[in-house]
């Protein structure tokens, strides 16, 4: 869409729920759009250059990676700009890229009449919720009914996801506390330590993607298999498949044939395409969880 003088046109859609109280229990959630070409993008962002690097990833996504730790994710098929990271990274990056696009739109430095727009993107009505009820320790009868729902023994598959920074960490210590007190053993699959080497040379996973190496570039470098390993099979799934084949290896077996093991839950550390999410819950139907960690 072209503004007037025939300027590409973007649209900064600001975080309102952030900045100011949300009237009345409302949230407003918020996007950053840029509808011009990869390199205009590049260039209206080039006084960034110095603190990252740009990456490629496919037709439809282009990367920013700060070396503070955050992400600029650019979808160029609907313009969407989202951000990632730790959460004293992100906001930085979020405001240095709305700030220079915005002085950018124009010759002068100042954006033309109708270049730039902030508005809500959506308001969600956030209804009062009920203080909670009072429940008892699951143990003995109590075991078999959890807040009036009965539930099974039956093996589960928990994936996480979570913006790069993420503790995720924290979020599996409560899940391991919450299925002990069901009687649950739970077990970890991560990605880029059981999958991603099944599939890709080691020695081609840096020695800076190990712990203790600089933050930024370990995580890169994880990124980056992961990426070459869904190039390398033509399957954005792939990285899904490893994880079940890691939990079929770890089940015991019945006639030489895996069985699921009952009481006993896999976490997922963790997905990071959705085609990832689709086949597991094709391969398990009725036992796969999927959590968003904030």
């Amino acid at each position: 869409m072209l503004a007037s003088g025939g300027r590409r046109r973007y649209t900064i859609q600001s975080d309102v729920a952030s900045r100011v109280p949300p009237p009345s229990g409302r949230d407003v959630m918020a996007t950053i759009r840029f509808t011009g070409a990869y390199q205009d993008l590049q260039d209206r962002l080039k006084s960034l250059s110095g603190n990252g690097e740009w990456h490629d990833l496919n037709e439809n996504q282009k990367q920013f990676r700060h070396r503070n730790g955050a992400i600029l994710n650019w979808y160029p098929s609907t313009g969407t700009i989202n951000f990632q990271g730790p959460a004293e990274s992100r906001p930085p990056l979020e405001s240095a890229v709305a700030t220079a696009l915005s002085t950018s739109a124009g010759d002068s430095g100042t954006p033309a009449k109708g270049d730039l727009e902030r508005r809500p993107v959506q308001d969600i009505a956030v209804a009062p919720q009920p203080p909670a009820s009072p429940t008892t320790s699951p143990v003995g009868p109590v075991a078999t009914e959890f807040l009036g729902q009965k539930y099974s023994s039956s093996e589960l598959v928990i994936g996480l996801v979570g913006a790069v920074g993420t503790e995720l960490k924290l979020v599996i210590d409560i899940l391991n506390d919450r299925l002990k007190a069901f009687k649950y053993d739970s077990e970890q699959a991560r990605v880029s330590s059981d999958v991603i080497p099944q599939i890709l040379d080691p020695s081609s996973i840096a020695a800076t993607a190990t712990s203790g190496s600089d933050e930024f570039l370990r995580i890169s470098k994880f990124m980056d298999a992961g990426n070459a390993a869904r190039d390398r099979c033509k399957d954005n799934s792939v990285l899904a498949l490893g994880v079940a084949a890691k939990i079929s290896a770890n089940r015991s077996k019945d006639n030489n044939q895996p069985k699921p093991q009952p009481r006993r839950a896999y976490i997922i550390h963790s997905l990071k395409h959705p085609e990832e999410v689709a086949r597991l819950r094709e391969i398990y139907p009725e036992g796969f969880y999927f959590d968003s960690a904030p």
